[in-house]
């Protein structure tokens, strides 16, 4: 089953795709703020190559599920939006 969005401590993340110009599919995860205003923390984005819609979407949630796993695994406090890459915009 997809999951689409996990949400943990004060942040989201949440998967996507986007259609490629040559016919596959993008993978993007993005890591907001639960505030009122999403703001953007951290954006990561690959290929997914030629594959159906439903597997590009399962590929991304998977990385979406690897990246949650990882915040998920710093200790209380350890996350700063120093220590995380800068979203690409």
């Amino acid at each position: 089953m997809r999951v689409h969005t996990i949400e943990l401590a004060n942040l989201r993340v949440g998967s996507d795709v986007i259609a490629d110009f040559d016919g596959g599919f993008l993978w993007v995860v993005r890591v907001t703020e639960r505030s009122l205003g999403h703001r953007l923390v951290f954006e990561k984005s690959g290929n997914c190559g030629r594959v159906s819609k439903g597997d590009a979407q399962d590929i991304a949630a998977a990385r979406a599920s690897d990246i949650a796993a990882g915040l998920a695994s710093l200790a209380p406090g350890e996350f700063t939006r120093a220590r995380m890459p800068p979203a690409a915009r």
